[in-house]
């Protein structure tokens, strides 16, 4: 989806923190959504070069990226 309904999708679904399959930087990773119910959402560093699958990051930090389009898989996971 394009940045503009990735962010209403996001806001909509109460969406805490993202998860990539690949390198979360690569515009064609997938990214699964994860709600917390509370707030014990955990900044996960995805920086590392051994850590190139299952980035995590939060909607805002991933929104800034100079990306049109967001890959998003539409099942919310709940923790």
């Amino acid at each position: 989806m394009d940045k503009v309904a990735a962010i209403a999708w996001v806001t909509t679904n109460q969406i805490n923190l993202f998860e990539s399959d690949i390198f979360i930087d690569d515009e064609d990773a997938i990214l699964r959504p994860i709600q917390f119910k509370n707030d014990e959402v955990l900044r996960y560093n995805f920086n590392t070069l051994e850590e190139l699958i299952y980035n995590h990051q939060l909607p805002d930090d991933l929104f800034r990226k100079n990306r049109a389009y967001f890959w998003i898989d539409a099942r919310i996971d709940l923790r």
